[in-house]
C-alpha cells in the first residue's frame, strides 16, 4: 500500500529537523522520507540531521505530520418535525433527525506499520520490516478519514407554565455509527487496529445511546398570598403558603464497549489488536448489583487471537450499564416587610442514591478485565444542599 504523501510547509528548510525533536518533521511527506532514505538507511549528512538512522539500529525519531491540502469535514443534517397544539397548554412535537459526517478528523495515525501479507502480520515483529524502518512510528495528525452516520426520533409533550405548573418532556430513539471514536465520546469501543484494515471498524459509536428520556418539572402548589386559595392569615401563609417544587430526570441506555487485547501481538507495530469473540458475552436474566460490578459480561466468550493475526471481534462487543439520575429542589418564600425577602431552598441530587456505573474494563488478559471499576463522571451518591438566602 502506498503511504500517503504531504507537503513541505511553506517558507520553511525541508531538512531543518534535529533528533529527538519529533515536532521539527511535523511537515516533513512520507514520500520524501521513502525516497531520501530508502529501504538501506544513510548516514551523515542529510539523514542524520533529521533523525534518522542507518537500518538495523534502534530508532531515535518518531516523526508526525499533517496531510498536504488537508481535507475540512463536513455533515449533511436534515430534519421533518410536526408539531401540535393540544388542549390544557399543551403542545406536542415529533421529529426525525439525521445527521451525516464525512471526511471527519480521527485520532492519529501511525503510517509505519509493517504491512499485512493476506490479511497477517509476521511471526515476530522486526523494525527492519517497516515502510519507513530508520524512523520510529511515522504518525499523520488528525486524518480526516473518520465518517458517521446518525438518525433519531425524538417526541417531545410540553405544558406551558399555567395554574401554578410547566413540564417538559422529551423521548429520543435513536442509532449513531462511524468508523472511528472520537476523543470525548461516552464509551469504549475497540480502538483502531491496522491501515490495511479500515474497512473493518464501522460500528456503533462511543456516544451511541438507543434510548434516552429527559423530563423536568416545576409545581406551586395553589395556597399562599396571591395564589388561588388566598392565605389572609399572615401565620398560616407563612407555614403553608409560597412553596415550589421542581424536579429534573434523566433515564437512558448504555454506551457501546469493544474488547482489545491487553497485549498486542499482532508484530506489525499497530495501534491494537481486537480480541477473538466466540460467542455473545451478555449475560442475561436478574443479577444482584455485587454479581454484575464484579463480571458484567463473559468474559469467557473472548479469547486471544494467534501471533501475528487480528481478532475477528468489532470495536463493539456489547452496550455498557445505563443511567438513572433524579434530582429534586423545594423552597418558600417569605415577605418581610416592603423591602426584604427570605427564601430556603434544599436540593436532593440522585434522589434515589443510585450509583450509575461506567463501562467495564475492555482489556482481556488484564486481572480486572470484565469488571466494573468505576462510575460515569459526575456519578455521586445522594447529595442534600440545604441554603437560606436574604433578598433586599
Amino acid at each position: 500500500m502506498e503511504p500517503e504523501s504531504g507537503g513541505a510547509r511553506p517558507g520553511r528548510p525541508l531538512w531543518a529537523g534535529h533528533p529527538g525533536q519529533a515536532s521539527d518533521l511535523w511537515w516533513l511527506p512520507l514520500r520524501t522520507l521513502k525516497e531520501s532514505w530508502g529501504q538501506t538507511g544513510v548516514s551523515g549528512g542529510r539523514a542524520g540531521a533529521s533523525g534518522a538512522v542507518q537500518v538495523g539500529q534502534s530508532p531515535r525519531l518518531s516523526p508526525d505530520y499533517y496531510q498536504k491540502d488537508h481535507e475540512q469535514g463536513y455533515s449533511q443534517q436534515f430534519n421533518l418535525t410536526v408539531q401540535r397544539e393540544l388542549p390544557g397548554d399543551l403542545m406536542a412535537e415529533a421529529a426525525y433527525v439525521g445527521n451525516l459526517g464525512h471526511k471527519l478528523p480521527m485520532p492519529d495515525i501511525n503510517m509505519n506499520m509493517v504491512p499485512l501479507v493476506n490479511g497477517r502480520g509476521p511471526a515476530t515483529q522486526d523494525q527492519r520490516m517497516r515502510p519507513f524502518p530508520q524512523y520510529g512510528n511515522v504518525s499523520q495528525r488528525s486524518p480526516s478519514r473518520a465518517n458517521s452516520t446518525y438518525h433519531a426520533l425524538n417526541v417531545k409533550v410540553e405544558k406551558r407554565y399555567s395554574h401554578g405548573m410547566n413540564f417538559l418532556t422529551n423521548y429520543t430513539w435513536s442509532k449513531f455509527i462511524d468508523n472511528s471514536s472520537d476523543r470525548n465520546t461516552l464509551g469504549s469501543p475497540a480502538g483502531f487496529q491496522h491501515l490495511e484494515l479500515r474497512y473493518l471498524d464501522k460500528a456503533l459509536a462511543g456516544s451511541d445511546m438507543r434510548h434516552r428520556w429527559v423530563s423536568s418539572a416545576v409545581y406551586e402548589p395553589p395556597f399562599g398570598r396571591g395564589r388561588k386559595w388566598d392565605i389572609r392569615n399572615p401565620a398560616l401563609n407563612a407555614i403553608a403558603g409560597g412553596w415550589g417544587l421542581a424536579a429534573i430526570a434523566e433515564l437512558r441506555t448504555g454506551s457501546p464497549y469493544g474488547v482489545n487485547e491487553q497485549t498486542n501481538r499482532s508484530n506489525t507495530f499497530s495501534a491494537g489488536q481486537r480480541s477473538n469473540i466466540l460467542r455473545n458475552p451478555q449475560i442475561t436474566g436478574d443479577r444482584a448489583r455485587g454479581e454484575i460490578v464484579a463480571g458484567y459480561f463473559d468474559t469467557s466468550a473472548f479469547e486471544a487471537p494467534a501471533a501475528g493475526a487480528f481478532g475477528n471481534a468489532g470495536r463493539v462487543a456489547g452496550t455498557g450499564p445505563g443511567k438513572v439520575s433524579i434530582d429534586t429542589s423545594i423552597n418558600k418564600r417569605w415577605r418581610i416587610g416592603e423591602r426584604f425577602g427570605l427564601q430556603f431552598r434544599g436540593d436532593i441530587y440522585n434522589l434515589p442514591n443510585r450509583p450509575n456505573f461506567a463501562n467495564p474494563i475492555t482489556a482481556r488478559g488484564s486481572g480486572t478485565f470484565g469488571k466494573i471499576t468505576s462510575t460515569q463522571n459526575g456519578s455521586t451518591g445522594r447529595q442534600i444542599q440545604l441554603s437560606l438566602r436574604l433578598e433586599f
